[in-house]
């Protein structure tokens, strides 16, 4: 099915939107109870991000989760994408929906990253409540 310039796929338990993100209105959807985010913020350059947040904000439930998947690196080593999005800056993105808890943070440094010029590269798990 197609909404607007989104192809939608749907089954009994879930609905999947297809296209530009930014093209999705949240009035043509049910509010979400979770989003997962693995590789989303971290395609999108930092002048962007608030603009992405707030849209996908505009989609939570009022009781709803988001579970967060970021890169942080020096970004003097690698221009990306993916984009280092830094602990402080999710902090300070989020703060309207409420404090993001960071569940786990581990070094992923693989050869394809340090072939680039990376020495580190941490991976950051947050979940998102709304207060």
């Amino acid at each position: 099915q197609q909404e607007d310039t989104l192809q939608k796929f749907s089954s009994n338990f879930i609905d999947i939107y297809h296209g530009d993100f930014f093209k999705l209105n949240p009035e043509k959807t049910s509010p979400f109870k979770a989003i997962y985010d693995r590789a989303a913020i971290v395609a999108i350059e930092k002048l962007e991000r608030r603009k992405y947040v707030d849209h996908l904000i505009s989609f939570l439930d009022h009781a709803g989760r988001i579970l967060l998947i970021t890169l942080e690196y020096n970004q003097n080593q690698m221009k990306g994408p993916p984009y280092s999005v830094p602990v402080e800056e999710i902090e300070n993105i989020f703060a309207p929906l409420g404090s993001p808890k960071l569940l786990e943070t581990n070094d992923i440094l693989d050869d394809r990253f340090r072939n680039k010029g990376l020495t580190r590269l941490l991976e950051h798990v947050f979940l998102i409540v709304k207060n």
